[in-house]
């Protein structure tokens, strides 16, 4: 008798196993629509649950085309559902795992983006901004528990930084590195040369609490408007050094995110 049970239970879990391997993309989608997150729309949908794609997927104002995905079973031994999600928009593209658990935290993790910076401007919708350059990020791990960030470790680059609205001056290379110890997030910040001397560090605790501290200084004696920004965010230090001193409570992530 337990022979048979053991038979049957393995049929099952096979028959299980077949089904969310071929179930189609676009008839779960279907099922699922409604349940989405406010603004978040798939179109042109292919391939199995397990593994497909979109031809389209619609955030809020930003599109990402096309979309893929991939099932990545293994996540299912630490409690999570774990896919593998990757975009080619033109001039961007991106790829990560993504993990969700059972309480709804998410970890991002292989993250690696590379997009130019006004596709981010546009992507965090801010009219009033516009920068050149490219964005590279290179991220081991990323947590978000609670609504709020618990870990960041990797590497977000922005080269040929420059801001062309509200003013035009240029940055040069930046560059920040992250890491999580003892359940705080630490970024050290640095120039890779240019227009912008800066070195700084970040620390953002699991509450939310951060704190800036950095040194800036224009290397460019003839681009007086990035002179004028860094007395605008810092207080003017010793050798035309500037100071930042920032420090504050990262809200948490809206409801959906």
């Amino acid at each position: 008798m337990k022979a048979i049970i053991g038979y049957v239970s393995f049929a099952l879990l096979a028959y299980v196993a077949f089904l969310a391997v071929t179930f189609p993309a676009d008839r779960a989608y279907a099922m699922l629509q409604d349940k989405m997150p406010p603004g978040v729309h798939l179109y042109e949908l292919h391939g199995s649950v397990w593994h497909g794609g979109a031809g389209a997927a619609q955030i809020g104002r930003y599109r990402l085309a096309p979309l893929h995905w991939e099932y990545r079973p293994a996540g299912l031994l630490s409690g999570r559902v774990d896919v593998k999600v990757s975009f080619d928009s033109g001039p961007s593209h991106a790829s990560a795992i993504i993990g969700l658990s059972r309480d709804g935290d998410i970890r991002f993790s292989d993250v690696d983006v590379n997009t130019p910076a006004g596709e981010l401007v546009k992507l965090l919708q801010l009219p009033i901004v516009q920068l050149k350059g490219n964005i590279t990020a290179k991220l081991a791990g990323l947590t978000v528990e609670d609504r709020r960030l618990t870990s960041l470790d990797g590497t977000l680059t922005w080269a040929g930084a420059q801001v062309t609205r509200p003013r035009n001056f240029s940055l040069g290379g930046l560059e920040a590195d992250f890491k999580t110890d003892g359940g705080v997030v630490k970024g050290t910040l640095r120039d890779k040369g240019g227009p912008l001397q800066l070195q700084g560090l970040v620390t953002v605790k699991a509450d939310g609490s951060y704190r800036v501290n950095a040194r800036l200084e224009n290397r460019d004696p003839n681009q007086a408007a990035l002179t004028r920004f860094l007395h605008q965010i810092g207080r003017p230090g010793p050798g035309g050094r500037v100071i930042v001193n920032y420090s504050g409570k990262i809200p948490p992530l809206p409801v959906g995110m």
